[in-house]
């Protein structure tokens, strides 16, 4: 167990931390572009099959743009809202930042839609390294025999 949830966490840590710099290094590239939202997708997350919490329903915006190029692009946003509707239409302008170089992937043009899955991803790897760590300290005795 002490291995497995280091081993995600580090596997967690260093792939997200790998994106995020890749963002830092770029976003001064990144450019902006008018963009439409073509559909919003919902998603329903069930935390077990046995909760007595009503499930959550996240809705992402599929959105679609112009590069300067005159390229189309579509692409559905990593960052959503939630509850029983969204705060996204089809037809619904919204500002969206690109890499013209294609190396990162489009974005909503927010705190949230840039930023928010890296640094999150970040944190659940430190969480489960820590957690990896805490229980070898806390039971490091019973399960290395000693």
């Amino acid at each position: 167990m002490v291995i497995i949830f280091l081993l995600s966490g580090v596997s967690v840590l260093t792939v997200s931390a790998r994106e995020l710099m890749r963002k830092l290094t770029r976003w001064r590239r990144f450019e902006r572009a008018d963009g439409v939202v073509v559909e919003v997708r919902s998603q329903t997350l069930r935390l077990t099959t046995t909760s007595k919490l009503k499930p959550t329903v996240m809705h992402f915006p599929v959105v679609t743009f112009s590069t300067r190029r005159g390229e189309a692009v579509t692409f559905t946003s990593e960052t959503g809202d939630s509850g029983p509707s969204s705060r996204y239409a089809p037809g619904q302008r919204l500002v969206v930042v690109y890499d013209p170089d294609g190396v990162v992937g489009p974005m909503l043009d927010t705190w949230s839609g840039m930023w928010l899955p890296n640094v999150m991803a970040v944190v659940a790897g430190v969480v489960f390294m820590a957690g990896g760590l805490l229980i070898a300290w806390a039971f490091g005795d019973r399960i290395l025999g000693r």
